[in-house]
């Protein structure tokens, strides 16, 4: 086990050292983090990119071959030629589509890795959020950033490379050709821009206004569904179901008319801007026709005119609509930002391929703790936890007794003091250790969906069949897993919502016994038992080959009688001499 760094300058011990900076971590914008992803994938980018600019070129010469059949192969009576210009025309068609997919799939590559990257990185900021403002993560917000929003980031990414740069080359190419084939003609249809320019902008802020209000109204609805599910014990039993309907169903109603909006709003906005391009087909037909009427043109040149706006039209109005994407995607990168900035985040998640040497004794000295913007919870606390000893942790409410045990466990860092393990100082690696030796059972349990026996094993993979077996022993568990339908292998559903309270503490129990830990904490273990079966549970620990240290947080007398020491704190955080108590015929640990 690492012990190499103390959390305090107190005498004989090394100097306080901050924890790994994660400035890197908070200061890369999104974007910023999307473009590095996307040039470290910039061989498939690239390839995408020329895949596209042949895709914009291939369309090019069919203008030009259409010029010469009309004016060419049919006025000779060229067959072969006539026949040529149209499997020309289908192979141009058919490399542009070939090379679409060919870009499509090397651009996809690239940035749908970015995607990922930005949804890790989400991911990290949960995972690396300081255990203090653990309960300031709003689940419905974190599933927008972590699902939503990287998704409208990424279709923003495939606009611009798929969409808007493949446009505007078609355009650029396709003017070239029109130019050739007649500039007078072509200035006319290009006068038609600035009216599209300016149709553009006018619904921009439309519709960025109409996005913004239709994300609220989303997040609103995912916020509120949570808590409606979550909270239908307390919603039913306090008659308030009919009201909460009609909340939630307020919420749909909103959402729905948001939607509409935004959609009607983009649904107009292309079909104003699909007329202000048709502009441009009627002034070619005008001029383009007076134009062959006095021989200035010819019927070829006007019909490859209009094959080339035909074929132009198209990128046009997409490069037109394309509005929504580049707000939506920078409002979702704004709002992964502000997630971003949202968290102060702890030391880097290490990985551990062993599970180190089993601690023995572990401490807190003269530790003070307070949490941001109050005065201290505790202050130059002291506890040891031997093994083999039972200690209890007793006070009221609010006097740091969970503090305490998050100190213990790493989660929470002290201001000032140190927490040692058989006498060496801790830092954030030899915690991860630590943990690999602890077992916890935290007063609200919490279990995920699946089996029983994925719920035991959680975090603990390399625990045996007869390691399971036995603990479910240790616990005190057998009747319950008999009673299930299917024993361990039992589906619970989500936090264990088929389970009642007792069972559920009784499991959670055996979870957090799982592989015989040095160290167990148990946070008002008797919630949902009886104080017997607590005592049962413990007695059974101490009949361990090797004894752990067991710290128990409780209100419950009986409880507090089979410790071997009681630790009773009292506001704000002072330390009361310890009771030490005798169990079956034990002596107590000092």
């Amino acid at each position: 086990m690492a012990l190499t760094r103390e959390r305090t300058d107190s005498p004989g011990s090394e100097p306080h050292r901050d924890p790994p900076s994660n400035e890197s971590a908070s200061t890369t914008g999104c974007l910023e983090l999307y473009r590095r992803e996307l040039w470290s994938h910039r061989g498939a980018l690239v390839a995408g990119l020329v895949a596209t600019v042949l895709q914009s070129i291939a369309v090019l010469p069919i203008p030009l071959l259409v010029r010469y059949g009309v004016d060419q192969a049919i006025p000779n009576r060229d067959r072969p030629a006539l026949v040529l210009v149209a499997i020309g025309i289908v192979i141009l068609t058919a490399a542009n589509g070939a090379l679409a997919v060919l870009a499509q799939h090397w651009v996809q590559r690239a940035i749908k890795e970015a995607t990922a990257a930005v949804r890790r990185r989400v991911a990290d900021h949960v995972f690396r959020s300081e255990y203090a403002t653990l309960s300031q993560i709003d689940g419905a917000a974190t599933h927008e950033r972590l699902i939503a929003d990287p998704l409208c980031i990424e279709t923003l990414a495939m606009t611009i490379v798929r969409q808007t740069l493949p446009s505007a080359l078609t355009i650029v190419g396709f003017i070239v050709v029109l130019i050739r084939i007649d500039p007078a003609l072509t200035l006319v249809t290009a006068s038609i821009a600035p009216l599209l320019v300016l149709t553009t902008r006018g619904f921009r802020s439309i519709l960025e206004h109409s996005s913004i209000e239709n994300q609220s109204a989303f997040e609103g609805l995912a916020q509120n569904a949570l808590v409606v599910i979550r909270g239908q014990p307390l919603i039913r039993s306090r008659g308030a179901s009919w009201s909460e309907r009609g909340r939630l169903h307020q919420r749909i109603d909103q959402l729905k008319a948001t939607s509409a909006r935004r959609i009607n709003v983009i649904t107009i906005m292309s079909a104003t801007q699909t007329t202000v391009v048709s502009l441009a087909t009627a002034a070619t037909l005008a001029v383009g026709g007076i134009a062959v009427m006095g021989q200035r043109l010819t019927i070829g040149d006007l019909l490859s005119f209009f094959a080339s706006v035909a074929l132009v039209r198209s990128p046009i109005v997409l490069l037109a609509t394309s509005s929504s994407a580049y707000i939506e995607g920078r409002q979702a990168a704004r709002r992964i930002n502000h997630f971003f900035r949202s968290f102060r985040l702890g030391p880097q998640i290490v990985h551990h391929e062993e599970r180190g040497v089993q601690p023995g004794e572990l401490t807190l000295h003269c530790v003070t703790f307070a949490y941001p913007g109050s005065h201290p919870v505790i202050q130059d606390f002291s506890l040891s936890i031997a093994p083999g000893s039972i200690l209890a942790l007793a006070g009221p409410n609010g006097v740091g007794k969970s503090t305490v045990m998050a100190i213990l466990l790493g989660l929470l860092q002290p201001q000032s003091g140190v927490v040692l393990v058989d006498g060496l100082s801790t830092n954030d690696e030899s915690f991860e250790h630590l943990r690999q030796h602890l077992g916890v059972c935290f007063q609200n349990t919490e279990f995920f969906p699946g089996t029983v026996r994925e719920n035991l094993l959680f975090g603990r993979p390399w625990a045996t069949e007869r390691d399971v077996q036995t603990t479910i022993q240790d616990a005190e568990a057998e009747a319950i897993v008999s009673r299930l339908d299917r024993g361990l292998d039992t589906v619970i559903g989500s936090n264990g919502d088929t389970l009642s309270g007792g069972e559920r503490q009784r499991l959670a129990i055996a979870r957090a016994l799982l592989g015989r830990p040095s160290i167990v904490v148990l946070d008002e273990p008797s919630n949902h038992l009886p104080a017997s079966v607590i005592q049962k549970i413990l007695t059974r620990t101490q009949s361990w080959p090797h004894p752990p240290g067991v710290l128990l947080i409780t209100h419950d007398v009986s409880v507090l009688a089979v410790a071997h020491c009681v630790v009773r704190i009292s506001p704000p955080g002072l330390l009361n001499p310890p009771r030490s108590r005798s169990l079956l015929g034990r002596n107590p640990g000092s």
